[in-house]
């Protein structure tokens, strides 16, 4: 396991703690911004969009 997913894993739990669940295309989107595949503001935008 990488670095990336032992954060990923920490934060789901701590949102789970929090009474939040992620979806799996929330995941999949953090997972791509924190591997560097979208810029920041690509995020944002997919993050507005989700919200919608």
């Amino acid at each position: 396991m990488n670095q990336i997913e032992k954060a990923m894993k920490q934060a789901e739990s701590s949102l789970r703690i929090e009474g939040i669940i992620l979806k799996e295309e929330q995941k999949k989107l953090v997972k791509s911004l924190l591997n560097n595949e979208i810029s920041e503001e690509e995020f944002q935008k997919k993050v507005k969009e989700l919200l919608k």
